[in-house]
């Protein structure tokens, strides 16, 4: 008797990446070259990775200014939605987005 069973894996960046914003490959391919050192300063814009899949390549860049966290290094293959990198906004950046929440509030 033969017996198959399915696990599906979420390679989301999970809890830890839940309240920062993070960069998460838009396919199955291979990250071919990391732009930004861990815990490097990043602006908004700047390349951070390059993931490559059927010879197509994806430049994933940060959505905010602040120091990027890598999770993936060169030659890794990467499965759709994992998380590569979360990037902690730069301080003023943090201030100004909570000062932006508290006056929607009022």
């Amino acid at each position: 008797m033969l017996e198959v069973s399915v696990a599906r894996v979420a390679h989301g960046g999970g809890a830890a990446a839940a309240g920062e914003p993070h960069l998460d490959s838009p396919m199955p391919g291979t990250v071919v070259l990391v732009h930004a050192a861990d815990g490097q300063q990043v602006a908004e814009g700047d390349p951070v990775l390059v993931v490559e899949a059927m010879k197509m390549e994806h430049v994933l860049r940060a959505g905010v200014a602040g120091t990027v966290h890598v999770h993936a290094a060169q030659g890794d293959t990467v499965a759709r939605g994992q998380t590569l990198a979360t990037i902690t906004p730069a301080a003023d950046e943090a201030t100004r987005t909570g000062s932006r929440i508290e006056e929607e509030r009022r």
